[in-house]
């Protein structure tokens, strides 16, 4: 009797305790199942921002070059003045170049050979005229106008691995 009493217990009992434990493996699964939702998430918003800040260079290349978009001159027949808006098409292009060069050549370049010229004018000064940080500076010129865009997409793969 007793030996019943047991074996009816253990049959009410051991079909719940199934039901808990399968219930723990499905909250344990769906747990699971949520943090990789998460982690695909985050990765998919992360790849969206990648993609707009490219497109947003993009964009901002496009407005650029729209901006300073080459025009033809419109030519009136007048060869003087045909040949002024030439060279003034020619100039409106090159702006910032020619600023870069007019700097750098009666600047810089200007106070370079004043300094040059006044410790004595010789080979001898010029270790003591041009300096590291003159290796820089035209460094940093060659690289903005040449290598800007070309080294910073280079370190972006660097950086972003």
């Amino acid at each position: 009797m007793i030996a019943g009493a047991i074996l009816g217990l253990l049959g009410s009992v051991l079909p719940e305790a199934i039901k808990l434990f399968k219930d723990w493996q499905d909250k344990k699964h769906e747990a699971k199942m949520l943090e990789l939702q998460l982690r695909y998430q985050k990765e998919m918003a992360q790849i969206r921002i990648a993609e707009a800040a490219a497109h947003a260079e993009l964009e901002l290349d496009k407005a650029t070059y729209k901006f300073a978009e080459p025009k033809s001159p419109k030519l009136t027949g007048s060869k003087f003045l045909d040949f002024l808006q030439i060279i003034a098409n020619v100039c409106n292009q090159l702006v910032r170049p020619t600023l870069t060069f007019m700097v750098i050549t009666f600047g810089w370049l200007g106070v370079k050979y004043a300094m040059w010229k006044t410790m004595g004018g010789t080979l001898e000064v010029y270790p003591q005229i041009w300096t590291g940080a003159d290796y820089e500076f035209v460094g940093a010129v060659f690289g903005f106008w040449f290598g800007g865009r070309s080294l910073r997409h280079a370190m972006r793969r660097y950086i972003d691995g």
